[in-house]
């Protein structure tokens, strides 16, 4: 559990002559103090940890206005179980982002030192100590100053609502509707609960229970017959370990059933809200009638920070309803310091007619949904700057293409997989496309607690207010090694839900020097389908490159004069592939001063998907999922591009691995050899490009293995000359325009984990049981996919990392499952919840902003690992190497 307990906070009356020592949290409520400052935590589980982010020292002549320069010593830490750390240097009033900072701190006027502390109790009880500071001040006046840790360690229950109800709705006069609600004891003992509850017009069942440690109980509500009106009241939790005064809040609405069709569009799938830190953003979302029958129904949040419309909701057929939506953010999980965006559902229940009483929602038969996901995103400061060259210490990462035109957005995604706090400032610019590098915007986060990501929605508009165009986001990290990163494009054009794909995170080592070209296989262009063209400085000295196409045979049938690159800039070339090529290749011309990366999206202008192409890495490659399948709704195939970058011929073999059924240890090559030692079907073809020849194979498991349905792995080993591969798994569905799918990147074998070491997939999302079956709108299942590369057997641990999001505190849970891989096996879990958490996981609301740690634990193989995410609306696939 994650939470910040404010200390009260000393305000100076007086102007001070001479400069003293100010001391508080950052924010808003930014206070003085001339004596120690207390950091109050709350009461946390023994064996949890609670962080107390983002507090502040600085010098001062006036009251709250860090004026006045001085020196900060540090005399000693905090003890155990307290800890002080990610030291930074910060524009004061500017929030928690600084500068890596060590001691003795210079501080100027107009800026504050910023700490973050921990509180991790190994045993029950009560807990004290400081973090003490010598200061010296312009007039070289000194002190001493402490910040003093206060916490208690419990061993006893902790009981949250782990999720919500939904509330009741049936036809007037008939009861039976059914509704509910679920309790965790995140804890570390067991509790008896009670429930005692307002309002005479439902019953609620078990009554009385106990929970153990991580234990949950579902209860569930059930509405008594009324007339038609609006009930409100609430079922009342009592025990050891309940929060006090907690009421988890019921409604039943009952209303007349009507006679025709309730057909209700909502405008939008998705809508965003944002605001500063300090603000509760408010707006409202539409719904359109389009049915003969006026709707009745009311309408209810999954969490507890998005707050509804009140009362029952009526829409007129063939009217549109406006139903006002608000936030209230000192309910967010994260209210001590509101940080990105949180995600929740609007749901409108409404009543059905007789005809249609076979339908059934999360409530009862006789209803049916409509949803609307919403989104809240605290802004943190951004200001306008020019982007720095690369400090020594520091890592820069770039995340190309993010968009923000027409219904497309970009959602980013950040962890702190390490295990504490101690990780320095990550600093976030925005470039827009052919804009110098001088006309940044930036935000720096000073904090972000271990596994438990930070996500922000659609950044481009919410945070860096970008309109109606292509930026680049660069990310500089102190501590690389420490985070997880991702991005995911949205097209939400479509009433069905989300279509889109994952963008590459890309090093900026990863750039090439003048002189170095940089292959992208796989681009189109036909009545339907476009493709653009990016390419991104990642050095920071301005570049300049020139752009051929390329025929399946390697002919060049088009070339684009020299493009110009800005430093740490990004071009986007619109629609740049002609009709015919089936390979770009971007050189990064002789003298140029700058290193550059290429990739290309392709567009469907039918679906709106869209899908990324990058350069693989020399030497041998995973292309990690090929997958096939016909039916009579739907075909999916996957498309195989291999092109030679070089002048002479290029040679290589091509392996699969293609799960038998029963698991038999059967190896079988080309020319009929076997292999005992393998739990996988593997099937070799011997691959020759000419030079600068391109291979597309339209659908890899039929035409080049004969396999006509299922997924496995391809493995790409070179013989002679460079190869580059990428592949991208296509959807044609009954009713839908065009195609979905996902870009399917090569991952180097050379990279791939092994013992030891972890990968960790940030943002992810895990969809309950109800809402894949209703096919809700941008709301995601997750999987995950395993493939061993080395030929040898490897054991592989997979954590789930969640939030409980029907909590009003930072709830985390965490889940692991191990996995032992044989030879070549190639493993793809779906539904990576219900699979690695269990049968807890179907007690749980939708989970979102999931982070799953893989981790080599044992043996001499090695893994590429990938993950995915599916549209329950739109059955869009998108997967993530990143």
């Amino acid at each position: 559990m994650r939470g910040v307990t404010l200390a009260v906070l000393l305000v100076a009356t007086t102007i001070q002559a001479e400069p003293r020592v100010a001391a508080g949290k950052a924010g808003p409520s930014g206070v003085t103090a001339t004596q120690n400052f207390a950091v109050r935590f709350p009461d946390t589980a023994v064996g949890a940890t609670s962080f107390a982010p983002c507090f502040f020292l600085c010098f001062q002549t006036q009251p709250n206005t860090c004026n006045s320069p001085g020196v900060v010593h540090r005399v000693h830490l905090p003890s155990d179980p307290f800890r002080a750390g990610n030291f930074r240097v910060g524009r004061a009033g500017g929030g928690c982002g600084g500068v890596p900072a060590s001691f003795p701190v210079n501080l100027a006027a107009g800026e504050w030192l910023l700490s973050d502390f921990e509180f991790s109790p190994r045993a029950a009880g009560n807990f004290m100590s400081s973090a003490t500071y010598d200061f010296t001040t312009q007039n070289s006046s000194s002190g001493t100053f402490g910040f003093d840790l206060i916490g208690t360690g419990i061993s006893r229950a902790n009981v949250i609502v782990s999720s919500r109800p939904s509330g009741m709705l049936q036809e007037q006069g008939v009861g039976g509707a059914t509704d509910e609600y679920s309790l965790t004891n995140i804890g570390l003992e067991a509790t008896s609960i009670n429930l005692t509850q307002m309002g005479d017009f439902f019953t609620q069942s078990p009554s009385s229970f106990s929970l153990p440690p991580g234990g949950t109980q579902v209860v569930t509500l059930t509405g008594l017959a009324r007339g038609a009106g609006d009930f409100s009241g609430s079922s009342i939790p009592m025990g050891s370990g309940v929060p006090s005064g907690l009421q988890i809040a019921v409604r039943l609405v009952s209303a007349a059933r009507p006679a025709g069709p309730v057909i209700p569009v909502p405008s939008t799938t998705r809508s965003d809200l944002a605001g500063p830190r300090d603000s509760n953003p408010s707006g409202s979302v539409s719904i359109v009638n389009q049915g003969t029958s006026a709707l009745r129904g009311l309408a209810e949040s999954d969490v507890p920070w998005l707050i509804p419309p009140a009362g029952p909701i009526i829409i007129d057929p063939g009217a549109t309803g406006t139903l006002p939506i608000s936030i209230d953010r000192s309910k967010r999980p994260d209210s001590d310091f509101a940080l990105g965006s949180v995600t929740g559902t609007l749901t409108v229940t409404y009543l059905t007619s007789a005809a249609g009483k076979t339908e059934t929602t999360a409530t009862s038969p006789g209803t049916a949904s409509s949803s609307v996901v919403v989104v809240d995103t605290s802004i943190p400061n951004v200001s306008k700057v020019a982007v720095p060259p690369v400090a020594a210490a520091e890592t820069a990462f770039f995340i190309p293409g993010v968009s923000t035109r027409l219904r497309v957005g970009t959602d980013v995604f950040l962890s702190n997989v390490g295990p504490s706090l101690n990780v320095g400032a990550v600093q976030m610019f925005y470039v827009p496309a052919a804009t110098p590098a001088a006309n940044a915007s930036l935000s720096t986060i000073g904090q972000i607690a271990p596994n438990a990501p930070v996500a922000f929605g659609d950044i481009g508009r919410n945070l860096f207010g970008a309109i109606t165009e292509t930026g680049t986001l660069q990310f500089r990290l102190v501590t690389a090694d420490r985070f997880s990163l991702g991005a995911r494009l949205n097209d939400l054009a479509s009433s069905r839900g989300s279509f889109g794909t994952s963008l590459p995170v890309i090093r900026g080592d990863r750039g090439v020097a003048a002189g170095v070209a940089l292959v992208l296989p796989g681009v189109v262009k036909d009545a339907n389908t476009r493709t653009d063209v990016l390419i991104q400085e990642t050095s920071g000295a301005a570049a300049s490159v020139t752009v051929d196409f390329l025929a399946a045979t390697g002919a060049v049938i088009g070339s684009r004069p020299a493009e110009a690159v800005p430093a740490f800039g990004l071009r986007e070339l619109a629609d740049a592939v002609p009709a015919g090529a089936v390979t770009a290749r971007v050189t990064n011309t002789a003298g140029s001063a700058g290193r550059v990366f290429a990739l290309a999206i392709g567009r469907d202008s039918q679906s709106g998907d869209s899908w990324t192409i990058v350069p693989s890495e020399p030497g041998a490659v995973v292309v990690p999922l090929v997958t096939a399948r016909t039916s009579a709704t739907e075909t999916v195939r996957t498309a195989l591009a291999m092109a030679n970058s070089g002048g002479t011929p290029a040679t290589g073999v091509l392996e699969l691995s293609f799960p038998f059924t029963k698991r038999r240890a059967v190896r079988r090559s080309s020319t009929g050899g076997s292999d005992s030692q393998s739990g996988e079907l593997v099937v070799q073809r011997s691959v020759t490009l000419q030079p600068f020849e391109t291979q597309t194979i339209a659908n890899v498991l039929p035409d080049l293995f004969s396999i006509s349905s299922g997924s496995g792995a391809v493995k790409f080993t070179p013989t002679s000359g460079n190869v580059v591969v990428s592949g991208r798994i296509s959807r044609t569905a009954a009713g839908q325009l065009g195609t979905s799918g996902t870009s399917v990147g090569a991952s180097s074998v050379a990279s791939a984990l092994k013992n030891g070491e972890t990968k960790s997939f940030t943002g992810l999302e895990d969809a309950s049981e109800q809402t894949i079956a209703l096919k809700t709108p941008v709301t995601y299942r997750s999987g995950l996919g395993l493939t061993e590369v080395s030929g040898k057997a490897v054991n592989v641990r997979v954590t789930v990392r969640y939030t409980f999001p029907g909590s009003v505190v930072q709830a985390f849970g965490t889940a692991t499952k191990d996995f032992a891989l044989m030879a070549n096996e190639f493993l793809l879990i779906d539904q990576i919840g219900m699979q690695v958490i269990g049968a807890g996981r179907n007690s749980l609301p939708d989970l979102r902003n999931v982070q799953v740690d893989v981790s080599v634990t044992g043996g001499e193989g090695s893994i590429v690992a990938f993950a995915t995410l599916e549209d329950n609306g739109t059955g869009d696939l998108v997967l993530r190497l990143d």
